[in-house]
């Protein structure tokens, strides 16, 4: 249906049904402080291309919802996605994302459309741009109505992504860094060692996330059977919390490499917070992040230290040697290496694993986020409702 009043639309658009999780949750909460902030002068509405069932806290949150998969890929989609700017009186458009730059802008705006903020949350290192790509990029960035308004990057290395390899000017850049809910009640620990027959007093690694290569599972199963056959450490097993296309290839990984004793492969998992609270280090061999993720913040929430490569989109959040372990991403034998730094030493994992809490508390708070978001979103969007002045977030 179209507009219930004569307010302008501030168009929100998933990417996914409405059912999807994961870190969703967290595009959730954007969704619903952008209702919070902007109701009063935008009809605030979100585009999800499947409704499925929707999310407990967009219900309680009275956002319109409607299912339209927003978002061009061939110029015959154009028709259907004019008619629906027209109908819904759509003049502000924030993605998450999608292209900083794409030619179906141009008829976005041309219909109605006046702002339009990309979020990003892709995952990855990029190869600066150099030379005549950088040109053609720098060029291509500054084009009238087919680039956004403006980009918001989920890290400060993916903001910094935006500018060196996407070659965004640094004025249209901001950051609203992925931070974490703080927990309001003490957390149970969960009984993993009846839950997933591990002995007693076996040091638990855990790693947590969608089951795929990408997330370097197979790293990982790799140095496990390294401590557990060249360093005769017997006395660990590692958890891998996450369901995804390649769960079945790492059982067999594991079986092959004679390590299924000491891994354990439970899909998802509801109760993360109690699963953390019960292991003693985490491991996140990942190929590629933000600069971290939500995984790598919830362990350090949990009090864990976390040992992760030294890749720039993985490692942000650790500082070496002070909440976690960083180490080389091409040797295998520089992650075991810190991992039996942390197994042989329990006052070094406490130590640490406090001091991650405590970085986790003062700089990736879930309240920081939603502030440099609506910072950055009211240098883009007027709103009459807020009578001080705009002020640009920290860069």
């Amino acid at each position: 249906m179209s507009a219930p009043n004569n307010k302008p639309t501030l168009l929100c658009v998933a990417n996914w049904d409405s059912n999807v999780g994961y870190a969703w949750w967290l595009m959730e909460s954007f969704w619903i402080k952008i209702h919070a902030e902007f109701s009063t002068d935008y009809e605030v509405m979100i585009a999800y291309p499947s409704i499925s069932t929707l999310p407990k806290a967009i219900q309680d949150s009275k956002i319109r919802t409607v299912e339209f998969n927003f978002g061009v890929k061939h110029p015959r989609d154009l028709t259907a996605h004019i008619n629906f700017i027209k109908k819904h009186k759509v003049q502000a458009i924030y993605f998450s994302d999608h292209p900083t730059s794409h030619w179906s802008y141009l008829f976005f705006r041309f219909f109605g459309v006046k702002k339009i903020a990309v979020h990003d949350h892709t995952p990855g290192d990029r190869t600066t741009s150099t030379g005549w790509k950088k040109i053609a990029k720098s060029l291509r960035s500054r084009l009238p109505y087919i680039n956004a308004d403006i980009a918001i990057g989920a890290t400060e290395f993916v903001q910094q992504r935006l500018i060196h390899v996407s070659c965004i000017p640094a004025h249209k850049c901001f950051v609203a860094p992925n931070g974490l809910p703080a927990l309001t009640t003490p957390i149970d620990a969960a009984n993993l060692n009846e839950q997933f027959c591990i002995p007693t007093g076996h040091t638990i690694i855990v790693s947590t996330g969608r089951a795929t290569f990408y997330k370097g599972v197979d790293f990982a199963l790799e140095v496990i059977a390294r401590l557990v056959h060249t360093h005769n450490q017997h006395h660990i097993h590692y958890l891998y919390c996450g369901d995804g296309p390649d769960i079945e290839k790492f059982n067999a990984l594991a079986k092959a490499l004679n390590i299924d004793k000491y891994t354990s492969f439970p899909g998802r998992i509801s109760n993360i917070e109690s699963t953390l609270a019960s292991c003693q280090i985490a491991f996140h061999p990942s190929r590629g992040e933000v600069g971290y993720s939500l995984s790598i913040l919830e362990y350090m929430r949990a009090q864990l230290p976390v040992v992760v490569p030294n890749r720039p989109s993985v490692c942000e959040a650790i500082t070496d040697q002070h909440d976690g372990l960083v180490y080389d991403a091409q040797s295998h034998e520089a992650a075991t290496t810190a991992l039996l730094k942390l197994i042989s030493e329990p006052a070094l994992r406490t130590q640490m694993g406090a001091r991650a809490q405590q970085t986790v508390a003062n700089r990736y708070s879930l309240d920081n986020t939603h502030d440099h978001l609506i910072n950055a979103l009211d240098t883009l969007i007027c709103r009459k409702s807020r009578n001080s002045g705009m002020q640009e977030p920290a860069r």
